[in-house]
């Protein structure tokens, strides 16, 4: 008879803790309790097995490289859901396809094999929860740079529902999950966007010159590669209050961790967001921006760390 496998760990509000260094919210605490975010340690030998395939898929694959040229393949990633959303109507079906893909993860440096392959979304959307919970909470007007199929909506309503939402895609896809979206939601809207030739339309425009926003962008820097001085000028130039970004940070890899050292491979081998920190600290050295919060994801899938944090804002 097979061994039993038993997934004897959890993840807890300490986890998120060790990671933000703030106190976490009793309404989160009672999520990360009901989303059952269950795993258990690899054996040495499945840990072998983890690395051989992610060493693997960086050197043996294929993999598409991120960047300008994509805007189709994401128009029609994002067609995708809103057709299936189209049928049930359910925000379920809003989550990209990229997810529930392997049941390995990352947690605090380290592989992890979870009970279902629907941890990697879940711990986001307590990551998000948290997030928005100590930087976003009281803004009245939040840009949501890169809202893709709106997923994420549903964690950033949980904590501010009252806010004005206006999401950023470059997707026409997108812009219609949105308007169906809108049907129960009066104040979320959309504008046509792109990171790499980034404008605002009138809407947009009018709030950035006159109500205090916040900037929020949530793994979708990650596709512009070395290309993202384009829209922090941008930033610089529209003046938020705070900009909070959610994405792989491939300074923050630690080399001396063979995990960390093939995130940053995999990173590099997509031309995921490059060079990102090393440019803000240069705009912090002189004196143009103050970097209020940093630090490397203590979360992550089966590749890469995708979930380090930088909040900052501008010297005024």
């Amino acid at each position: 008879m097979a061994k039993k496998i038993v997934f004897k760990k959890k993840i807890n509000y300490q986890d998120f803790y060790k990671f933000l260094k703030r106190k976490i919210e009793k309404k989160i605490k009672k999520q990360i309790t009901n989303k059952r975010l269950v795993y258990r340690i690899p054996s040495s030998r499945e840990k072998d097995l983890i690395l051989k395939d992610i060493i693997n898929k960086i050197f043996l694959s294929n993999l598409r490289k991120s960047g300008p040229k994509n805007k189709e393949i994401w128009e029609k990633g994002w067609g995708q859901n809103l057709n299936d959303y189209k049928k049930k109507k359910s925000f379920e079906k809003l989550l990209p396809k990229y997810f529930k893909k392997s049941t390995v993860a990352r947690l605090h440096g380290e592989p992890i094999i979870t009970k279902n392959k629907s941890f990697d979304h879940k711990v986001l959307d307590i990551l998000i929860m948290t997030i928005t919970s100590i930087y976003l909470k009281n803004y009245k007007n939040l840009f949501y740079f890169g809202c893709g199929t709106g997923y994420n909506l549903k964690s950033l309503r949980y904590i501010n529902n009252k806010c004005k939402i206006i999401g950023f895609d470059w997707a026409s896809s997108s812009h219609k999950i949105l308007s169906f979206l809108k049907k129960n939601d009066r104040n979320l809207y959309f504008q046509k966007f792109n990171f790499f030739n980034p404008k605002f339309l009138k809407e947009a425009s009018n709030i950035s010159k006159k109500d205090p926003w916040a900037a929020l962008t949530i793994a979708s820097l990650e596709q512009v590669g070395k290309n993202h001085s384009k829209f922090v000028k941008f930033l610089l130039k529209k003046k938020p209050s705070v900009v909070v970004n959610i994405e792989p940070i491939i300074e923050f890899g630690d080399d001396s961790n063979l995990f960390d050292h093939l995130s940053k491979l995999y990173c590099y081998k997509r031309n995921y967001l490059q060079e990102y920190y090393t440019y803000l600290d240069y705009l912090e050295k002189n004196g143009k921006i103050k970097i209020i919060f940093k630090n490397t994801s203590s979360f992550g899938s089966k590749y890469i760390n995708g979930y380090s944090l930088i909040v900052w804002k501008l010297i005024r």
